[in-house]
């Protein structure tokens, strides 16, 4: 996925975040604010992470976010990692059946376990 270019075309991205096994989901979103106001335009990092960045600073905002959503301690990236290496392998796989869904929660779990060593 090209964030730059999604952000440039006036797009939000946004990614699942989940920081503790006892929160809620939460998100975190990159977009670009052109200003208003007297506001100058920025780049906004808001969800559960909250950072501006000046528009010059866009590659160095699209790397912190980045870094913060597809990074081993955000637990809801694990979700979607397992459900890839499952895919990988079982492309029929079906979240709504109990089965699958097992098979989902034990390697998500895998995957936390590794990080939290």
């Amino acid at each position: 996925m090209d964030i730059k270019k999604l952000l440039l075309e006036g797009c939000d991205v946004s990614m699942g975040y989940k920081h503790n096994k006892e929160d809620w989901v939460g998100e975190v979103r990159i977009s670009i604010f052109a200003g208003d106001n007297g506001i100058p335009a920025k780049v906004c990092i808001t969800g559960n992470i909250v950072k501006d960045f000046g528009l010059e600073d866009l590659d160095a905002a699209i790397n912190y976010f980045k870094a913060e959503v597809f990074c081993y301690n955000n637990l809801w990236y694990k979700h979607d990692e397992a459900l890839r290496i499952l895919l990988a392998t079982d492309p029929e796989i079906d979240l709504d059946v109990p089965m699958d869904s097992l098979r989902h929660a034990v390697q998500r779990e895998q995957l936390i376990s590794k990080i939290n060593k």
